[in-house]
Protein backbone atom coordinates (compact mmCIF):
# COMPACT_ATOMS: atom_id res chain seq x y z
CA UNK A 1 0.00 0.00 0.00
CA UNK A 2 1.54 3.71 -0.66
CA UNK A 3 1.83 5.89 1.84
CA UNK A 4 -1.18 8.43 0.57
CA UNK A 5 -3.45 5.33 0.91
CA UNK A 6 -2.08 4.17 4.17
CA UNK A 7 -2.88 7.72 5.71
CA UNK A 8 -5.86 8.09 4.14
CA UNK A 9 -6.89 4.81 5.32
CA UNK A 10 -5.86 5.52 8.97
CA UNK A 11 -7.74 8.90 8.72
CA UNK A 12 -11.26 6.99 8.26
CA UNK A 13 -10.47 4.69 10.68
CA UNK A 14 -9.44 7.43 13.59
CA UNK A 15 -12.72 9.39 12.19
CA UNK A 16 -14.60 6.27 13.01
CA UNK A 17 -13.45 5.61 16.07
CA UNK A 18 -14.38 9.21 17.10
CA UNK A 19 -17.92 8.89 15.81
CA UNK A 20 -18.24 5.63 17.49
CA UNK A 21 -16.85 6.74 20.95
CA UNK A 22 -18.82 10.03 20.56
CA UNK A 23 -21.96 7.74 20.46
CA UNK A 24 -20.97 5.44 23.17
CA UNK A 25 -20.00 7.92 25.95
CA UNK A 26 -22.30 8.35 29.09
CA UNK A 27 -25.16 6.10 28.63
CA UNK A 28 -26.30 3.71 30.68
CA UNK A 29 -26.19 -0.41 28.41
CA UNK A 30 -29.74 -0.58 27.34
CA UNK A 31 -29.50 2.77 25.79
CA UNK A 32 -30.49 5.58 28.34
CA UNK A 33 -28.97 8.60 29.25
CA UNK A 34 -26.96 8.96 32.79
CA UNK A 35 -25.34 11.89 34.05
CA UNK A 36 -22.71 10.05 35.40
CA UNK A 37 -20.59 6.67 33.54
CA UNK A 38 -20.85 3.36 35.65
CA UNK A 39 -17.34 2.05 36.07
CA UNK A 40 -16.75 -1.32 34.99
CA UNK A 41 -16.48 -2.69 38.41
CA UNK A 42 -20.21 -1.19 40.25
CA UNK A 43 -19.80 -0.43 43.68
CA UNK A 44 -22.73 -3.37 44.23
CA UNK A 45 -24.03 -6.31 42.46
CA UNK A 46 -28.25 -7.34 42.75
CA UNK A 47 -30.06 -10.05 41.13
CA UNK A 48 -33.58 -8.91 41.04
CA UNK A 49 -36.08 -12.28 39.92
CA UNK A 50 -38.57 -11.04 37.88
CA UNK A 51 -41.10 -13.48 38.90
CA UNK A 52 -44.36 -14.74 37.77
CA UNK A 53 -46.31 -17.84 39.42
CA UNK A 54 -48.25 -19.00 36.75
CA UNK A 55 -50.68 -21.02 40.05
CA UNK A 56 -50.80 -18.23 42.37
CA UNK A 57 -51.10 -15.59 39.81
CA UNK A 58 -48.82 -13.37 41.88
CA UNK A 59 -46.23 -11.21 40.15
CA UNK A 60 -42.98 -9.53 41.49
CA UNK A 61 -39.91 -8.37 41.93
CA UNK A 62 -37.70 -10.19 44.40
CA UNK A 63 -35.81 -8.30 46.02
CA UNK A 64 -38.86 -5.72 46.21
CA UNK A 65 -37.63 -3.50 48.30
CA UNK A 66 -33.83 -2.05 47.77
CA UNK A 67 -31.60 0.58 49.28
CA UNK A 68 -28.33 2.32 47.75
CA UNK A 69 -26.35 5.71 48.73
CA UNK A 70 -26.26 8.77 46.38
CA UNK A 71 -23.39 7.91 43.79
CA UNK A 72 -23.32 4.24 44.35
CA UNK A 73 -22.74 2.21 40.92
CA UNK A 74 -25.37 -0.72 40.80
CA UNK A 75 -25.06 -3.26 38.50
CA UNK A 76 -28.54 -4.90 37.97
CA UNK A 77 -29.02 -8.48 36.94
CA UNK A 78 -32.42 -8.46 36.25
CA UNK A 79 -33.99 -12.33 35.59
CA UNK A 80 -37.09 -13.03 33.60
CA UNK A 81 -38.94 -16.08 34.51
CA UNK A 82 -41.80 -17.63 32.34
CA UNK A 83 -43.49 -14.59 31.21
CA UNK A 84 -42.22 -10.85 29.59
CA UNK A 85 -41.44 -8.24 32.23
CA UNK A 86 -39.84 -4.41 32.70
CA UNK A 87 -37.75 -3.05 34.59
CA UNK A 88 -39.48 0.63 35.00
CA UNK A 89 -38.34 3.46 37.06
CA UNK A 90 -40.47 6.31 35.07
CA UNK A 91 -38.68 8.75 37.28
CA UNK A 92 -35.51 8.14 36.13
CA UNK A 93 -36.35 7.50 32.53
CA UNK A 94 -35.24 3.90 33.27
CA UNK A 95 -37.06 1.18 31.34
CA UNK A 96 -35.84 -1.89 30.79
CA UNK A 97 -37.77 -4.93 29.09
CA UNK A 98 -36.91 -8.66 30.19
CA UNK A 99 -37.71 -11.34 27.52
CA UNK A 100 -38.79 -14.98 29.57
CA UNK A 101 -35.92 -16.82 30.82
CA UNK A 102 -33.82 -14.30 29.79
CA UNK A 103 -31.07 -12.05 32.15
CA UNK A 104 -30.79 -8.65 31.62
CA UNK A 105 -27.43 -6.51 33.02
CA UNK A 106 -28.35 -2.82 33.48
CA UNK A 107 -26.13 -0.30 35.10
CA UNK A 108 -27.20 1.96 37.30
CA UNK A 109 -25.54 5.05 39.13
CA UNK A 110 -27.95 6.67 41.58
CA UNK A 111 -27.29 10.63 41.91
CA UNK A 112 -30.45 12.06 43.34
CA UNK A 113 -31.64 11.02 46.89
CA UNK A 114 -35.36 10.09 47.68
CA UNK A 115 -37.64 7.09 46.78
CA UNK A 116 -38.60 5.73 43.56
CA UNK A 117 -41.05 3.24 42.25
CA UNK A 118 -40.22 0.11 40.56
CA UNK A 119 -42.67 -1.24 38.28
CA UNK A 120 -43.21 -3.80 35.82
CA UNK A 121 -45.54 -1.89 33.25
CA UNK A 122 -47.60 -4.96 31.83
CA UNK A 123 -48.23 -6.64 35.66
CA UNK A 124 -48.13 -3.25 37.70
CA UNK A 125 -52.22 -3.05 38.07
CA UNK A 126 -50.98 -6.83 39.32
CA UNK A 127 -49.04 -5.91 41.94
CA UNK A 128 -45.89 -5.92 40.76
CA UNK A 129 -44.05 -2.86 41.86
CA UNK A 130 -41.17 -2.42 44.64
CA UNK A 131 -39.37 0.49 46.04
CA UNK A 132 -35.90 1.83 45.58
CA UNK A 133 -34.91 4.05 48.27
CA UNK A 134 -31.52 6.57 47.56
CA UNK A 135 -30.32 7.97 50.60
Amino acid sequence: MRSAERIRTLLILLLAGMLLASCAGGRLNDGYEKSAIVPDAPDMVVRVALGDDTPSGRYYYDPAEMSFAVGESVRFELIGEDEFHTFTIRELDIDTAVNARETKILDVVFDSPGEYILVCIPHETLGMTGIITVR
